[in-house]
Parts: structure tokens; sequence; C-alpha cells
């Protein structure tokens, strides 16, 4: 089979046509590819941003929670029968534990007896000399 100048040329031709509809195939391809993956990425970002806000308005719920749980104030505010009763279950537990310290201390004797610091000839017991 012998080719001729203008079939050669006429393959060039249409295979330089096949090559520029690949390219432009491609080109098409790619664009679409790349609309998907900023539709996907700027999907992501903002579900991200929205965690983030959740994530903050949590914590500073969480946060104000806290706050008012210890609030002393607030809370005999909201609950005086219970906040009484409490107080008088500490003050009872305390009185509890530092009761055996405070009869120790009665025990010991702090200071000496009056007999003691009198004088010698006003103690008891002693006659008085004269």
């Amino acid at each position: 089979m012998v080719y001729r100048a203008d079939d050669m040329q006429q393959d060039i031709d249409d295979a330089c046509h096949a090559i520029e509809d690949s390219r432009a195939a491609m080109t098409e391809k790619l664009a679409i590819l790349e609309a998907r993956v900023r539709g996907t990425v700027e999907g992501v970002q903002s579900s991200l941003e929205e965690i983030v806000e959740n994530v903050k308005d949590r914590v500073d719920t969480t946060v104000e929670t806290l706050k008012r749980t210890f609030d002393v104030q607030y809370q005999v505010d909201q609950h005086p029968w219970l906040m009484l009763g409490g107080a008088t279950l500490v003050g009872y537990l305390l009185g509890l534990a530092l009761l055996p310290r405070l009869k120790n201390l009665k025990k010991q004797r702090l200071y000496p007896p009056l007999e003691e610091c009198l004088p010698l000839g006003q103690r008891r017991g002693q006659a008085s000399r004269a």
C-alpha cells in the first residue's frame, strides 16, 4: 500500500483533530472535576465552621452553667430551704469532727489551777503564817 502525500497529510490532520478533541474533552472533564472538588471543599469548610460555632456555643453555655452552679447567692435565691439544710448539715458534721478535740482540750489544763496562782499564804489547806 502506497501512501500519497495528500493521504499522509489527511492522516496527520485527522490525528491533530483527534488530539484537539481529546484535549477539549479532558479540559471539560477537568473543569467539571474542579467544580466538584470546590463544591466539596466549600461544603466541608462550611460544615467545619458550623461545628466550631456549635462547640463555642456549648462551651459558653457550660461555662455559664458552672458559674451559676458555684454562685452561692444565686443558689440561695433559687433553693433557700435546700441551702439552709445543707448549712445545718455542714455545721453538724463539723461539730462531730471537732467535738472530740474540744473534749480533749477541756481535759488538758491550759492554765494551772487557781490555787497554784494564789500567794502561798492564801492557798487552801495551808495555815496562814502570820
